[in-house]
C-alpha cells in the first residue's frame, strides 16, 4: 500500500486489533543500499502481524522506496510508504504514531536495522505485562571495523517514572534515544505524547522525559536478557559530527523546554547537572573543537569560553564528579574542563575525530 503527500494528520482509530507491531521508519534522502538493509532486517520478522509506516521527509522520492519495499517483502501489503511535506524528523515520527494500528510502536531510523531475536523475545515478554507504557531494549552499535554490545541490566528490571527520569538525568546507556524502545501506542496516544517538532537535538531524550512522568507504578520495563533489537550504525559523516554554529543553541533550547517540563510535573531532579555535563561532553568534540569547523586554534578558544559562560554548562562543571559520568574517558575530559586545561581538550577532541574518520574503536 502507497500514500502520497498526507497532510493535517491526526490519530487514527485502531481499524485492526489483530497488529501487534508498528515499525515506524522515518527516512529522508537515504541511498537505497543502506534503506534496503533496513528493510531486509525487518522483513525477517516472522509469525508476527505487523505493519511499516516509511515517512518520508518530503525529499520527493517516494517511488524509489516503494520499489525496495517491493523487493524485500514478500507481503508488501503490510508496508505504507507515506511522504509528508518536508517538516523535518520529529514531524514524521509524530505521523507515523497518529497513523499507526498497531499495539506496540517500534521507530527505526532508516540508516540502522533491527535484530528479530531480541524484538521477537521483548514483544513476548509483553504478551502478559498489560500496565506496561515502556520497554527498553539492547542495542548493538556497529563501527566500521567491530561492534559493541550495549546492554541495560542483567535481568528484567520495571521502574516507575521518577525512577526512570532519574536513569535518563544520569545518560544511562540508551535511554536517551527513541531506538531500541517499543512504546504502547494507546498510552502515547490518550496522553498526546508527541515528539516537540521545534526541538532539533535533545528531543529523544525530551519526549521520553515526558512519557515518564506520565507514567505510574513499575510502568517501564528494561530489558535483562543477553539479546538485541536494535543496530545502531555509527556514521562518521552524521549531522551530529558535522560543525554548525547553531549546535550549542539547540541544546540550550532543549534545556530549557525540560526545565518547563520539570516545573509542570512538579519534580526537581538532583541529576539535571550529569545530563547537562553529559551534553557538555558532545559539545566538547562536536562544537567546540570541532575538526570540521575550519578554524584557528583562537576561535576554539573564543567558543570555549563561551560555553564556560552558559550558566547550565558553568553549574555542571561545577557540581558534577567526575565519577558521576558514564565513561573513563568521559570522566577525564570533564576533569580538563574542571582544570581549565583546554590545549588537553584540543588534543581529546582531535584523538576523537581521527577515530570517526577512520572508523576506529572508540577510547573506552
Amino acid at each position: 500500500m502507497k500514500d502520497k503527500k498526507l497532510a493535517n494528520i491526526v490519530p487514527q482509530n485502531q481499524e485492526d486489533e489483530g497488529i501487534i507491531l508498528s515499525i515506524i521508519v522515518p527516512t529522508w534522502n537515504i541511498p537505497s543500499e543502506i534503506f534496503k538493509r533496513c528493510m531486509n532486517s525487518i522483513a525477517n520478522l516472522k509469525n508476527l502481524s505487523y505493519e511499516v509506516l516509511i515517512m518520508i521527509d518530503g525529499d520527493g522520492q517516494h517511488d524509489r522506496y516503494w520499489a525496495i519495499c517491493q523487493e524485500c517483502f514478500s507481503s508488501p501489503e503490510r508496508v505504507k510508504v507515506i511522504e509528508i511535506a518536508h517538516a523535518g524528523l520529529n514531524a514524521v515520527r509524530n505521523a507515523g504514531i497518529k497513523l499507526s494500528q498497531g499495539k506496540w510502536l517500534f521507530i527505526v531510523d532508516a540508516d540502522d536495522a533491527i535484530c528479530v531475536e531480541g524484538l521477537t523475545l521483548a514483544l513476548n515478554a509483553l504478551k502478559g505485562a498489560s500496565d506496561t507504557v515502556a520497554y527498553c531494549t539492547n542495542h548493538i552499535e556497529v563501527f566500521r571495523s567491530y561492534s559493541k554490545r550495549m546492554m541495560n541490566y542483567c535481568e528484567d528490571e520495571r521502574f516507575n517514572g521518577v525512577e526512570c527520569c532519574s536513569r535518563l538525568m544520569r545518560c544511562t546507556y540508551n535511554m536517551g534515544q527513541a531506538w531500541a524502545k517499543l512504546f504502547s501506542r494507546d498510552f502515547l496516544i490518550t496522553n498526546h505524547l508527541y515528539y516537540d517538532e521545534s526541538l532539533a537535538f535533545g528531543e529523544d531524550c525530551e519526549f521520553i522525559l515526558r512519557l515518564a512522568f506520565k507514567a505510574e507504578q513499575n510502568n517501564v520495563t528494561f530489558m535483562g536478557s543477553p539479546v538485541f533489537s536494535y543496530q545502531y550504525y555509527r556514521n562518521a559523516d552524521s549531522s551530529t559530527k558535522r560543525f554548525s554554529e547553531d549546535y550549542m543553541n539547540r541544546y540550550i533550547r532543549a534545556f530549557k523546554i525540560m526545565n518547563q517540563d520539570f516545573k509542570e510535573a512538579k519534580w526537581e531532579p538532583k541529576e539535571f547537572d550529569i545530563f547537562v555535563a553529559h551534553v557538555l561532553m558532545q559539545l566538547t568534540v562536536n562544537y567546540v573543537f570541532n575538526a570540521n569547523a575550519g578554524m584557528t586554534l583562537k576561535d576554539h578558544w573564543h567558543l570555549y569560553r563561551k560555553v564556560r559562560q552558559i550558566d547550565e554548562f558553568a553549574c555542571a562543571i561545577r557540581n558534577v564528579h567526575c565519577t558521576q559520568m558514564n565513561s573513563k574517558s568521559r570522566s577525564i575530559v570533564l576533569m580538563f574542563w574542571k582544570l581549565h586545561l583546554f590545549l588537553c581538550l584540543y588534543a581529546v577532541s582531535w584523538f576523537r575525530h581521527t577515530q570517526i574518520r577512520l572508523g576506529r574503536k572508540r577510547w573506552a
